[in-house]
């Protein structure tokens, strides 16, 4: 939206570590396990150094040793768990089947 402010903040490896959303009023932040998304927490829009009072925390969850997300957890909810082919392909998501 017109005026809006709209800002993307990355870490020295160019991951996206926050988001920040006038329009849809939303700040996001980003952190990681390794190469992974650990979490992504939602909090009101603010320009702030240090978000306060998060409204939703999301956590991914991996297979042991791997990159490979088996689901997402938040708010008392787990998503359908993630299966995969030999190949490393996703087959099912969410509940429904890849093609």
């Amino acid at each position: 939206m017109l005026g809006k402010t709209h800002r993307y903040l990355y870490d020295e490896l160019g991951r996206l570590r926050r988001e920040d959303n006038e329009a849809f009023d939303f700040t996001k932040v980003y952190t990681y396990n390794g190469g992974n998304i650990d979490t992504i927490t939602y909090y009101a829009y603010t320009t702030a150094d240090t978000p306060y009072g998060a409204n939703v925390v999301i956590f991914y969850h991996y297979a042991p040793g791997s990159d490979r997300l088996l689901y997402t957890y938040y708010d008392h909810y787990q998503s359908p768990t993630i299966s995969y082919d030999s190949a490393g392909n996703p087959l099912l998501w969410n509940g429904s089947v890849l093609q």
